[in-house]
C-alpha cells in the first residue's frame, strides 16, 4: 500500500471534516471496459482534480463531470497520470460497466 495513502488515512482519522464532507476521492480499482484501456493497472490512486477542479469529495467529482463545457473530463491523479473521458461516451460506458458489473454511476449521489 502507497505510503501517502495510510498518512492520509492517519490524518484525517484524527481531524474533523469541514461541514461533513470528505477529503480525497479514492480510485480503488478500475474496471476493465473499451473506455478505459491502458488504465486497468492502476489502484489505489487520490483523485486530485478533474478538469483543473480540485476534487475533495464524490458530490464535487459528479458535479464536475455533470457541468463540466469541456468535450472531455480530465481526471488528474496523484501520480501524474491523468485519464480523459469523452462525456457525451459516458452513459453509454455506464450501461455497459453496468451489464458486465452490476455497477451504475449514481446521477444523485445513492
Amino acid at each position: 500500500m502507497d505510503r501517502k495513502l495510510l498518512y492520509l488515512y492517519d490524518y484525517y482519522k484524527f481531524h474533523e471534516k469541514e461541514d461533513g464532507v470528505g477529503k480525497i476521492v479514492l480510485l480503488s480499482q478500475v474496471l476493465p471496459d473499451e473506455s478505459n484501456n491502458g488504465f486497468h493497472d492502476l489502484s489505489f490512486k487520490i483523485v486530485e482534480k478533474i478538469d483543473g477542479q480540485n476534487v475533495k469529495s464524490v458530490r464535487d467529482l459528479r458535479q464536475i463531470i455533470k457541468h463540466g463545457k469541456l468535450e472531455y473530463a480530465l481526471i488528474s491523479l496523484d501520480d501524474g497520470t491523468e485519464i480523459a473521458l469523452n462525456r457525451k461516451e459516458l452513459p453509454e460506458i455506464n450501461e455497459r460497466i453496468y451489464k458486465s458489473y452490476k455497477i451504475r454511476f449514481s446521477e444523485n449521489g445513492h
